[in-house]
């Protein structure tokens, strides 16, 4: 049961990292709050359901390596990480639940977009009210 999960988490993050990076080169911040969170949580819950694994967990999985890349990384903090830790275990989270109470999984991961672009914008314009007061 560990193994498809580490493994699903891991996956998604090796997709979503070079396709997040294309998408911040060609389209900036609306990239980031649009595509982003499109390829992450299709990354994150296609995986865990291809490779049988629990969706919260590859969630979580994850969270934990962006949480280590945000922690490594100049100019990056381990507070963004523990942020992004819990926030990408609270997506999988919501879209289990939502699946559990019947909603299909293309709507349950649907709404889970909807709300991780949400968060992403919200971070992006608090981010630049406090460089820019």
């Amino acid at each position: 049961m560990l193994m498809p999960v580490v493994l699903a988490g891991l996956l998604a993050a090796l997709v979503a990292w070079p396709l997040n990076g294309l998408v911040m080169r060609a389209a900036g911040s609306r990239g980031i709050i649009w595509l982003a969170p499109l390829v992450e949580e299709t990354a994150k819950t296609g995986l865990a359901l291809l490779l049988g694994a629990y969706i919260p967990f590859a969630h979580l999985v994850f969270g934990l390596v962006e949480a280590l890349w945000d922690a490594a990384g100049p100019g990056r903090g381990r507070y963004a990480g523990m942020i992004g830790l819990t926030g990408h275990t609270l997506f999988g989270y919501g879209t289990f639940w939502l699946c559990r109470a019947g909603v299909p999984v293309w709507a349950s991961a649907g709404v889970v977009y909807l709300i991780h672009a949400s968060w992403n914008a919200l971070v992006i314009y608090l981010s630049r009210r406090s460089v820019h007061p």
